[in-house]
């Protein structure tokens, strides 16, 4: 018997999709699969942010156009996470 995961939504919240999500806490940005926080980097930080994305992107826990989507950046920008 499976076990549904009720969603864990918080005020600051920022979905990028059905289960991964990111929340912006005083400058720490915290990323979640599910309820369970994989990552985290200063806000500041953008070569963590795209270590980040590429990981979630390469493991297949999200796709670019969902990143594109949740954060508001170029395709162009989002297209050199590949290499």
């Amino acid at each position: 018997m499976t076990q549904l995961m009720l969603p864990f939504i918080s005020p600051g919240v920022t979905n990028i999709n059905h289960i991964v999500s990111v929340w912006d806490s005083e400058g720490l940005w915290t990323y979640f699969f599910g309820i369970h926080p994989i990552y985290s980097h200063k806000s500041d930080d953008q070569r963590m942010f795209r270590l980040t994305i590429a990981n979630l992107i390469e493991s297949g826990a999200c796709r670019q156009i969902e990143v594109i989507s949740a954060f508001g950046i170029s395709k162009t920008w989002a297209l050199g996470l590949n290499r």
